[in-house]
């Protein structure tokens, strides 16, 4: 330093120092800034938090649950159990019109015809309710299990009372033929299903059941149609044989069924052989001559029994 002036190392130093400090000042401005901003900046999702529409729904990498309704959430839960709920509800309505229509015809609701219409009205309502519980989530697995046994309970009845018998309204194929026994069927199927749920474990005949099942209700079938052929003086023509055949696929087919997994393996292949045969001339004799020649339940069982044995081979 010369006459109390800095030297040019001095002021080059101190020149330096001022400038550090200036640049330590402003990385101290944005670290608090940036800290600011962390404090309120809106969280933004991951990627993998996005739905396919691009929607931020229920996905655990984003950490929260939002219920997101959509088309496709909506037609699952309409849709459930494949459908068949729906149809129940969908047969029940064409059994309403059905058996409605043929009493204004007939200016006449009493018998099996009003019986027939209460029965659709029943059904529906019932079915309505199964859809609207599980769409909001609120069927649980022991209310659900007592409605398809109801289903399955009430369509035997239905179809048993109104498509057997010279006075039943649904005799001929028709709207109300196909409704009775389509939600028979269809209820059925919903029983197999909550049935299968509750079961911990499948072997493999379930792979099969169905089939069986399908034919203990057509060997019952065919035996109800054939009995309903008897008068009080007895069994006329073939629908003695009818009633035999029936009765006996239908022990056959139950013992079967009740064995399960039980069942000797040596023995399935010999048993679906005697089943094919069995149905092979049942059919020959039942639906090329009397009595199920006509289309009916009779003929429409036979035909049925004799396609699911066909089928058994093939598991």
């Amino acid at each position: 330093m010369l006459d109390g002036k800095p030297s040019a190392d001095e002021a080059k130093d101190q020149q330096h120092e001022e400038q550090q400090f200036q640049e330590e000042s402003t990385m101290s401005g944005r670290g608090h800034q940036e800290g600011v901003d962390e404090a309120y900046a809106v969280p933004v999702p991951p990627p993998e938090a996005q739905d396919t529409n691009g929607r931020y729904g229920n996905n655990e990498a984003y950490g929260e649950q939002h219920d997101t309704v959509t088309f496709e959430s909506a037609k699952e839960k309409v849709f459930s159990n494949g459908g068949y709920p729906l149809l129940v509800f969908v047969a029940s309505i064409i059994l309403t019109i059905t058996a409605s229509t043929a009493c204004s015809d007939d200016n006449d609701c009493s018998g099996k015809h009003g019986f027939a219409v209460a029965a659709g009205v029943i059904s529906l309502v019932v079915s309505a309710a199964y859809i609207a519980l599980d769409r909001v989530n609120n069927l649980t697995p022991k209310l659900q299990l007592g409605l398809v046994v109801f289903f399955f309970a009430w369509w035997v009845f239905v179809a048993g009372f109104t498509t057997f018998g010279n006075d039943a309204p649904f005799v001929v194929p028709g709207n109300g033929y196909f409704a009775a026994w389509g939600g028979l069927l269809c209820s059925i199927v919903l029983l197999a299903n909550a049935v299968g749920r509750v079961q911990e474990s499948i072997d493999r005949f379930a792979k099969v059941g169905h089939r069986y099942a399908i034919l203990l209700v057509s060997s019952a079938v065919v035996l109800i149609a054939g009995a309903s052929l008897c008068t009080g003086n007895g069994c006329n023509g073939n629908s003695g044989y009818a009633i035999a055949v029936g009765a006996i696929s239908f022990v056959v087919v139950l013992t079967r069924v009740l064995l399960g997994a039980k069942f000797p393996e040596a023995g399935s292949k010999p048993l679906i052989m005697f089943l094919i045969v069995w149905w092979t001339v049942a059919l020959i004799v039942l639906t090329f001559f009397n009595p199920f020649q006509d289309v009916g339940n009779g003929y429409f069982a036979t035909w049925a029994s004799l396609i699911c044995s066909v089928l058994l081979l093939n598991h």
